[in-house]
């Protein structure tokens, strides 16, 4: 998969959006928010599917990204 946006939470952590090289027809949003201890609990994960256009305007938007096995986990 690969982490292709970032964004600060409405109740603090941060948003991830991930998106799945070989499936890249769903995105997943991942709320990841860190503890006063400093180590970080995963506060939630949900999957948005996409229409077979908004598909392709995504592969053509991070193309570059889903290709790119450095940045790839």
């Amino acid at each position: 998969f690969v982490a292709f946006q970032m964004s600060p939470g409405q109740y603090g952590g941060q948003f991830i959006n991930i998106i799945f090289r070989d499936k890249p027809d769903k995105i997943f949003e991942v709320w990841v928010y860190q503890l006063a201890g400093g180590e970080y609990d995963l506060r939630g994960f949900c999957a948005k599917e996409n229409s077979e256009n908004e598909t392709l305007i995504m592969i053509k938007a991070f193309g570059g990204l889903l290709r790119n096995d450095k940045i790839a986990l």
